[in-house]
């Protein structure tokens, strides 16, 4: 997560922004999606590759494009840059899209939806970036924040699994695997249910704004769940996780501040007892905590007074519109006009 990482990511996104590159696009719902298969080479499919059926679809496309994906492991880089898109993985599970690029967050992941890449839904894909994957996996439990391990583990590096971008995005029954910088939510707006989500450290960071509904957030050993980074007060952007779980091996933050208006939002959400006592980290925002949002709504990390402190009490007219689909659906409501 290098700061000049980030910095050609903003560039770029202003740039087509100012250049009027990326327009709203609404897809044509009225007639059936046009079908394409993917299979590997076992199987007879249309493509054997991803990225082969993505670049079928017109670049300006306006009408919902299914690519069904049999089972099996794709190692490819995937990248969306076309809109009205559904991602659909197999009925009985078992496809995945990996990869093992790493050190930058912007070189690195394995799956990217480009800000092109409006309205758009996957379905039952595991998202993988296999770098350090297997070794955090299965013996990274024992790790700490002192000495080595943990944060300071020199072999940690950003792998980013997913980073989405495109505006009106939903994820159902997909799952996102890496050790830090997992799922890199950047931009738009976008809507996740019933998937699971491994890392280390920032395992869920950017600044879009999110609705994860029903889902588990699997730590891999000290560090950090989620950094959001949301700049001003007058942005609508945050993760807002309703239900679900938060388990592994810890201790960790639920989060750190990315940027200086921070929001960060639990609701009924089961934790196990790994979360850090103190909960949330300032990171490189000491003294802005009085701008963060950091809230837990009718659950329980066992904070201690530190940690308590820096999460606010919202008002009952204030929690309906985090806690709700309308934190992404209002006013528009593009979730309804998608296929689920």
């Amino acid at each position: 997560m290098s700061s000049y990482s980030v910095f050609l990511l903003i560039f770029t996104t202003l740039f087509l922004v100012c250049n009027d590159v990326v327009v709203a696009v609404d897809c044509n719902s009225n007639i059936p999606a046009i079908n394409i298969t993917v299979a590997l080479p076992v199987g007879a499919a249309n493509f054997t590759s991803i990225q082969g059926a993505i670049n079928h679809v017109p670049e300006n496309n306006n009408q919902w494009f299914r690519i069904l994906v049999k089972a099996g492991d794709y190692s490819e880089q995937v990248e969306v840059d076309r809109p009205c898109i559904i991602l659909e993985g197999d009925a009985d599970g078992g496809t995945t899209i990996e990869f093992n690029a790493h050190d930058t967050p912007l070189d690195s992941p394995t799956f990217y939806l480009t800000q092109k890449a409006e309205n758009f839904v996957a379905k039952r894909i595991n998202f993988k970036n296999t770098f350090n994957y297997a070794k955090y996996r299965l013996d990274g439990y024992n790790r700490t924040m002192n000495g080595k391990g943990g944060m300071n583990d020199p072999e940690i590096k950003p792998a980013v699994a997913a980073l989405v971008m495109g505006d009106k995005a939903s994820f159902y029954c997909c799952n996102f695997y890496g050790v830090q910088d997992t799922l890199w939510d950047q931009q738009g707006r976008h809507f996740y249910q019933n998937y699971r989500i491994e890392g280390l450290c920032d395992f869920i960071w950017g600044n879009a704004q999110c609705y994860y509904e029903n889902c588990d957030l699997v730590s891999q050993g000290a560090g950090y769940i989620t950094a959001q980074g949301r700049d001003t007060e007058d942005e609508t952007t945050g993760f807002v996780f309703y239900g679900g779980t938060v388990s592994g091996i810890g201790p960790t933050y639920l989060g750190r501040a990315y940027r200086s208006h921070s929001r960060v939002i639990f609701h009924n959400t089961t934790f196990d007892h790994i979360i850090h006592p103190s909960g949330w980290d300032a990171g490189n925002y000491k003294g802005h905590g009085a701008n963060f949002t950091y809230a837990e709504i009718d659950c329980d990390a066992g904070l201690n007074e530190t940690g308590k402190g820096m999460e606010k009490t919202l008002a009952d007219t204030d929690i309906p519109n985090f806690t709700t689909y309308s934190f992404i659906n209002d006013p528009e409501q593009w979730m309804n006009n998608q296929p689920h």
